[in-house]
Formats: structure tokens, sequence, C-alpha cells
């Protein structure tokens, strides 16, 4: 279009340069074209307008011609499982050859409830119900030109349940007072939440807190239930206890099955008692001995039992060695009873089990090679080991472990039967408690160990002695057990008596006054390995009977040589060190 400044001039237009085939109309300036394929690209394009005294003006710009329109593709690969009740996504992504051209995104074929974005292409779908739907996706270009990808999506039913907790703040009041229930669900798809205290339903509001006060004194149950809709269920258990000061008497607890020390290889009941007249709850728990790992809960009741089973420990999914069986009560005024009893965890039968290694390194040296093995064993799952939960460095997985503190409850006494003389002070010793030591090197290869109290003499008013162990027990025979460091101790300064003396008594160690509790000790096997093991960081040290040794690095604060946590160190010179990140 153009303009001229003396009215009713006459203009003209004429094309001065463009492709073979472009016309432009001379009256009107209209410009009309067919591109051919040889046109195909960037045309130039030159337009003049001329008025009566040959004054004239021009127009230039460029003309692309582009090949035909393709159509797009769809890249991605669909997402073809799903779970009921859970939801679906798949970001569907595709290319266009008309790298500029503008894409769109629908559904052909879908179930129920499935959206596509139709821009980016993402489909959304929350299942309802098990089974195999057809989808078909379809993505099209400004020109109509589309591609369709068809697949089908396998939903399986859900069969976890939602999980679950149940709170109350205060968990304890006096009669009249009042607490404030929360339930709390982490599967938000179709899940009706109830709450029953005394099997009596209470209202919840839509956030989940109830509010609830009673004048009776006592323990009050509440459950709280989450029901998803495949029926899934989960249930959460909570006792309030509502005090008016009465209870003044704390729990009655006792184990009596399985023993002090007593080695369990399977599925193991655990009888005894925990009753009182007004028990909120008893728990059962295990954790590993002399660490300070937290106890893993693994039966709880709410009624007093006496010399009953109290729960069953399933020793299958616990690694082999010592631990603390504990069992702990409360009443309804917050008196809690507790005994711990110490178990030896052992045998093979370990169902379920998942173990494997996966070895890093391995420089075959003389005598004793340096391997870097990391392994992973589901027994320890709950354990922050070298590389995680679950993980540790296989040469230093080797471990040392005490039932109890090895002077805990073991005496040094002197024998004195009226009217006998009494005889020579010191000479009698009494583990007044079962005390075991066990080193073990791998799963298959172990030695259990008692320690004994020799080179008893009268000092100062009490008597001392030295501390060695005898093997008992082991893959093979032939086993020693030496503390590295003092094994020089002292008892408890006891009266002479015809027989053990029964009220407590220890063993302390000659110069820190301590129970004596030796953490680092050197088992020296039958074929002469020598290995040096703490209870905190496992071996640190391992010899052939050829001298040939094997430096590895302990926790900080017991390093020695500059060995960080890992660092591996032959007595040829070679090492391997091992840097850590903060993960």
């Amino acid at each position: 279009d153009a303009v001229d400044g003396n009215a009713g001039a006459v203009l003209t237009y004429t094309l001065v340069e463009g492709p073979i085939g472009m016309e432009v109309a001379p009256g009107t300036g209209v410009v009309t074209f067919t591109a051919g394929a040889a046109a195909v690209g960037p045309q130039t394009v030159r337009i003049r307008v001329t008025d009566e005294t040959t004054l004239f003006d021009e127009q230039s710009y460029t003309l692309t011609v582009l090949t035909g329109n393709d159509a797009p593709h769809i890249t991605s690969v669909p997402v073809t499982e799903g779970t009921v009740d859970q939801g679906y996504a798949y970001d569907v992504s595709a290319t266009d050859p008309e790298r500029l051209d503008v894409l769109r995104f629908s559904l052909t074929t879908a179930p129920s409830g499935m959206v596509i974005q139709p821009v980016s292409g993402v489909i959304q779908w929350i299942p309802d119900v098990a089974g195999t739907f057809p989808v078909t996706v379809r993505v099209t270009d400004l020109a109509g030109a589309y591609d369709e990808q068809a697949y089908a999506i396998a939903v399986d039913p859900d069969d976890h349940a939602p999980r679950i907790t149940l709170t109350a703040d205060p968990v304890r009041f006096a009669p009249g007072g009042s607490t404030t229930l929360t339930v709390t669900v982490d599967d938000p798809y179709r899940v009706t939440t109830s709450l029953t205290i005394d099997a009596v339903p209470v209202p919840l509001d839509a956030s989940g807190p109830a509010l609830y006060s009673t004048l009776v004194p006592g323990v009050h149950r509440a459950v709280a239930t989450a029901v998803d809709g495949t029926g899934n269920t989960a249930v959460a258990r909570l006792a309030i206890s509502v005090d008016d000061g009465s209870d003044t008497t704390t729990p009655v607890v006792e184990i009596t099955t399985p023993a002090d020390s007593a080695t369990l290889t399977y599925i193991e009941d655990v009888i005894g008692t925990a009753s009182d007249d007004n028990l909120a709850e008893y728990t059962l728990a295990v954790r590993r001995s002399q660490t300070s790992d937290d106890f893993v809960q693994f039966s709880r009741g709410e009624s007093s039992v006496t010399a009953a089973l109290l729960g069953v420990l399933d020793t299958t999914q616990h690694s082999n060695g010592f631990y603390d069986l504990r069992l702990r009560a409360e009443d309804v005024a917050g008196h809690t009873a507790e005994v711990v009893v110490p178990v030896r965890i052992d045998g093979q039968a370990k169902i379920g089990v998942v173990r494997f290694s996966v070895v890093d390194m391995a420089l075959p040296l003389l005598g004793v090679p340096i391997a870097v093995i990391r392994s992973y064993d589901s027994t320890r799952a709950t354990e922050q080991g070298d590389f995680g939960y679950g993980w540790r460095m296989e040469i230093k997985a080797g471990s040392v472990q005490h039932n109890r503190p090895v002077g805990y409850r073991n005496i040094i006494w002197t024998r004195h039967a009226p009217p006998d003389p009494p005889e020579f002070p010191c000479q009698q010793t009494t583990e007044q408690l079962p005390h075991y030591t066990e080193v073990r090197l791998s799963e298959d290869e172990w030695y259990l160990f008692k320690p004994i109290v020799v080179n008893t003499d009268p000092v100062g008013g009490t008597c001392t002695g030295d501390v060695f162990f005898e093997q008992v027990d082991g893959t093979t025979e032939g086993a020693e057990l030496r503390v590295i460091g003092n094994t020089r101790v002292r008892s408890t300064a006891l009266p002479p008596s015809p027989t053990a003396p029964t009220f407590e008594g220890h063993l302390y160690d000659a110069f820190t006054e301590e129970i004596f509790d030796p953490h680092s000790l050197q088992l020296v096997t039958e074929d002469g390995r020598i290995v040096d093991v703490t209870v905190e960081g496992g071996v640190n040290r391992l010899s052939d009977p050829n001298d040939n040794t094997l430096f590895i690095g302990t926790p900080p604060g017991r390093g020695f040589g500059g060995l960080g946590t890992g660092d591996l160190v032959h007595s040829g010179g070679r090492r391997v060190l091992v840097e850590r990140d903060d993960d």
C-alpha cells in the first residue's frame, strides 16, 4: 500500500526484483506468488510504486520459502505402570521439523479422569480401580499435521496401608483436665479416618485434632483408624493417663526367658512379668550391646502379664552378636520400670536377609593383601555404617563385644567358715552375673571367651588380680584373646565369708578406678593370625605368621600414624587412603 502527497495522483506498482513466478498487480499492489521447489530458501523482493511524473519509492524485504509442512513426532517413552489411588504422571515430549511450529497435545483415548495439559503435554491421573487401560496421545502442529502414541497402563491394586500417627498433648492430665489428640495420615487419596477412646467414637475436625476431657482416673485407650479407597487399613494406638495422684507404686518387670546371656538362634519367646494395677503399656526392644544405638521396639502390650508370654523376638532379622533385650513398663501416673537382659544372637537362619558386596580395589600383596570391599547387610539396615546405613568396609567388619562390662558384678573375695581359720586372703573369684566376650571376624568366623581373674593378692585392705580370657566356643579351638593395655584390677572390698558374697561387687581398673571394661583387645588364632580390634572401631590391625601386617585407620581420637577412618597401609609400603565427603 502507498500514499502520494498530490491528491488524485495515479500510482503504479511494479516488481523490480523477486523470485520466478512472483507477480504484483499494477493498480493495487497485491503480490501473488506460488512457491516451487526451486524457490526454497531466502528470496529478495523489491517493489516500486511510481506516480504520473515518474517519481517513485521502493520497498525491499526477504521472503523465506520453507519446504512442505512435516508432521511432529512424539519422542518420549510412556509410563506404563500405575497404582490405585496413587498419582500417575507422564510428561509427553515431541519435536517438529519446522522448529518454530506451535504444538498442541490432546488425548484421543483415555480412561475416565485422565487429563493432559495442551501446551506442556503433561498427563495426570489418579486411578481408582486396578486393570489395564488404553491411552492414545496426539500432538498436532498449526497446519493440522499430527503424530500419535498408543500405549496401555497396567494399574496394580494398592496393597499398602496408609501410614497413620496419633499424638496427644498432653498425654497425662488430672481429672477434669483435657488433651488434644491429632491424627495424621500420609495417604491423601480417598482415606477415611476415625478415632475412638475406650471404644466410644470421638469426632475429628477437618484438620485432624479432637479435644478430649474426662473426670475418670486411669488409663483411657485411644485408637485411630485410617482406611483408604482400596480397603487397606492402618491403626495407631495411644494410652491417655488421667492421674488423680493415688498411684504411688511402680510397675513390676521381669524377664525370665531368655536367661541372662542366653544364645538365641531363631524365633524366640520372651516370657516374664510386666504388671501394675494401672498399667499404661509395656514395650520390648533390642539394641546391640555397648552401643549408643536407639532401642528398636518389637512388641508392646496394654494389659498386665505375669509369668507369661510378653512378645516374640525374631533373631533371623538381626546380625549375630551381643544384644541388650529391654522390657519397659509405664503406669498411669508416669512411673516407669525397666529391666535389661544381655543375650547373644547366633546362627545362620536369616530369613529374607539381603547381603551383597562390591569390590572397589584389590592389591595382591605379600601375606595380607589389601582389598577394599563394601558390603551391605539388611540385618544392619538401622545402623549407620562406613558408607551409609547397612554398609560397612569388609576388611574392618570384625568386631568385639562384651555382653556387659567385664568387671561388673565380678569379685575377688576371701573364704572364712568359722570355727575354721580363714584361708589365705583373696583366693576366691566369683561371677555374680555371666560374662562373655565375642570376637567376630565374619558371619562364618567367630570366637567366644570368658574372663578369668588370676594372680590374686591382698593389697591395702582389698583384693587385686589380673584379667585374662579363656576360649569357651568358636569356629575353631586354640584361639587366644589378650587385653591391649592394663590388665590389673582391684575388687570391691568384701568381708570374709563362708560362701560367695551376694551383695553387689565389681572389679575396678587399678589405674583409672572405673569398672574394668577393656575396649582394645588382640585375637591370636590357631593358624597364627593376629587381629587387633576395638569395641568402637572394629579391626585396626591384621598380621599373618610371617609378620606381614595391614594397618587400618580407626575413628578420630583412636587413630595411629596419621591414618584416617578406613585408610589402609601395608607393611610392604603400599597405602590406600579413603576420602569422605560431608555425606
